[in-house]
C-alpha cells in the first residue's frame, strides 16, 4: 500500500519533500489511478485488472462496470493536464514515448528509494514513465516502473518512456 503521513506529524521540512513527490510513496495502481483522474476528465475510478473472466463454455463469471469514487478535479483542469503531459512527449523529457501519427502524453518519474536504516538512498531508484493516447479521447494508460535499472544514467524518460511507446503502439495498432 501507499504511504502518506498523517498530518500532525508533518514539520515544515515534510511540506517542502512531499511538494516534489518525497515521503510519500503509492504502488503503481494507485499511481495509474491517479493519473488516469487526471486525465479522464477528472473522476477516480475503482481500478480493476481485468474487465471479464468467462468459463470454457461462455458463461460470464465475473463482468467489472465502470464505477466512478468520486470527481477529484474540474473537467477543465483535467484538459489543462493533458494538454500539459502532452507537452512533455512533445517538447519535454518524454519524447521516448512519441508515436507518429498518434497525440500521446506523460510524465517521467525518477524516484529515490529508502535504505534499510530508513534514510533516503542516493543509489537506489526507481525510473518510471506513464504514457496515455490519445491525448483529446484517452483509451489507453500505460505504466512502466523500473526497479534499480543497471543503467549508467537512470532517468524515466530513458529508462521506462521507449517500452511505454512500444506498448501503446500495439495496443493503438490493435484498436486502428
Amino acid at each position: 500500500s501507499g504511504t502518506v503521513t498523517h498530518k500532525k506529524y508533518v514539520r515544515d521540512p515534510d511540506l517542502a519533500r512531499i511538494g516534489f513527490g518525497q515521503s510519500i510513496s503509492c504502488t503503481g495502481m494507485q499511481l495509474a489511478a491517479a493519473i488516469s483522474a487526471c486525465i479522464n476528465g477528472g473522476e477516480l475510478i475503482k481500478p480493476y485488472v481485468v474487465s471479464d473472466i468467462i468459463s470454457q463454455d461462455g458463461e460470464v463469471l465475473l463482468h467489472n462496470e465502470r464505477t466512478v469514487v468520486r470527481r477529484v478535479i474540474s473537467e477543465s483542469t483535467s484538459a489543462t493536464m493533458r494538454t500539459l503531459m502532452q507537452g512533455v512527449v512533445e517538447n519535454g523529457s518524454g519524447k521516448n514515448a512519441q508515436i507518429y501519427g498518434y497525440s500521446v502524453g506523460g510524465k517521467t518519474g525518477t524516484s529515490q528509494k529508502y535504505e534499510e536504516d530508513g534514510s533516503v538512498s542516493n543509489t537506489k531508484l526507481i525510473a518510471s514513465f506513464v504514457g496515455f493516447a490519445p491525448v483529446d479521447n484517452p483509451q489507453f494508460l500505460c505504466l512502466i516502473m523500473v526497479d534499480e535499472p543497471n543503467v549508467p544514467q537512470v532517468y524515466g524518460s530513458t529508462v521506462a518512456a521507449p517500452y511505454v511507446q512500444q506498448v501503446l503502439s500495439g495496443a493503438l495498432a490493435l484498436m486502428g
